[in-house]
């Protein structure tokens, strides 16, 4: 209620807000973090690609398992084959919103959900453009 009556006395225009961030004309405010919008050079959306080389050595490592000839190792190598392709599966890309600010880059938000982050690049966007 309290945050309502300061954005009504500054006349804070909000172009997004959720539990965790709010973008208004003059401030970008995550969780632990405040920037001033007009010291935003630019708003990108980053993508940090997963490191699948674990899964995949483990996959390799259980199709060489399956060409050893013991009953034992065929049921171990079809083990972490399996095991190999849900961990390839469950790997998720990560997205983060990139600003930058005095000649630094900065990833402020890091999150799984590449629309939640276009969200925000585009409300801190639009940040931008309303300041001029």
């Amino acid at each position: 209620m309290e945050e309502n009556k300061k954005e009504k006395k500054t006349n804070e225009k909000v172009f997004y807000r959720d539990l965790t961030v709010k973008v208004t004309q003059f401030r970008y405010i995550t969780d632990n973090k405040t920037y001033v919008i007009k010291n935003i050079s630019f708003v990108t959306i980053n993508k940090i690609i997963g490191c699948r080389f674990c899964a995949r050595f483990v996959i390799i490592t259980g199709f060489i398992a399956l060409f050893i000839p013991n009953d034992f190792q065929l049921i171990i190598g079809a083990i972490l084959i399996v095991l190999g392709v849900i961990w390839h599966i469950c790997i998720k890309d990560l997205f983060t919103v990139c600003i930058g600010t005095n000649g630094a880059r900065i990833n402020s938000i890091t999150s799984s959900d590449e629309n939640y982050i276009k969200k925000i690049v585009d409300a801190v966007n639009q940040a931008i453009i309303h300041r001029g």
